[in-house]
């Protein structure tokens, strides 16, 4: 697995708390078969405001232990940005990376309220040529009250990431009853893990992937779990 949306940075957001719970987050999704992350921090105005140099920083310096200590997976930089006015601002300053310095951004919206100027913000990525993949949609109680909501933003070009937890319960029976639809649907273009403060979600991967895959089936879960994810490391065109 290529995990596209972790919290496993320290001090930045309520994901890890320290370097030595990083470690022990990555050491578990390593002996769980991940391979590469990509560390989405949040970005919130007011709340979580690292910028991307410290985030490329923070990475490097990460890698670097991860090299001593023989843990082969790779770190790349990202964001989970939380979705405002200033979106494109922050971007064209240098304060949000996208992932891996592609053209994909993980963004995030409220979780039971509209956001009513979602497609500005949508058109002005375009503009930067930036995709925009929505995260964990199956856990917004808004979008879904109303899944036609979803099916616009689709239909706009957004992509959308679904959390492995969603298919095991971990968020509840709506969340998953609603995930397993967008992946009937083929709606999914990535699984990703959320990762926060303990190392739970990784130690529990290799079991909850057996459990996914019994739902979803291995060529989607190569799909939304490897190859996609290896198309925005390499920021190249994703597989629909």
């Amino acid at each position: 697995m290529i995990d596209i949306h972790s919290h496993i940075l320290p001090e930045i957001d309520d994901g890890s708390r320290n370097i030595e719970e990083t470690i022990t987050m990555i050491a578990e999704a390593y002996k769980n078969g991940v391979t590469a992350i990509i560390a989405t921090s949040h970005y919130m105005e007011g709340n979580y405001e690292v910028n991307k140099n410290k985030r490329e920083e923070m990475v490097n310096i990460l890698q670097e232990i991860l090299t001593i200590k023989e843990l082969p997976v790779k770190i790349y930089i990202g964001a989970e940005a939380y979705i405002s006015p200033n979106l494109i601002n922050h971007i064209k300053n240098d304060e949000i990376p996208t992932l891996n310095n592609s053209k994909y951004l993980l963004f995030e919206l409220p979780m039971n309220a509209p956001y009513l100027g979602i497609y500005n913000e949508i058109n002005h990525l375009k503009d930067l040529k930036i995709t925009p993949i929505l995260a964990h949609p199956e856990r917004n109680s808004y979008i879904r009250n109303d899944i036609n909501k979803l099916y616009e933003l689709v239909e706009n070009g957004v992509l959308l990431q679904c959390n492995i937890g969603s298919f095991v319960g971990k968020y509840g029976k709506d969340a998953k009853n609603f995930v397993t639809k967008l992946a009937k649907e083929n709606l999914i273009g990535f699984i990703g893990s959320d990762c926060h403060r303990q190392a739970s979600i990784y130690s529990d991967l290799e079991k909850m992937q057996k459990r996914v895959i019994k739902v979803i089936g291995k060529e989607n879960w190569k799909k939304w779990a490897v190859l996609n994810p290896k198309c925005i490391i390499e920021n190249a065109d994703i597989i629909k």
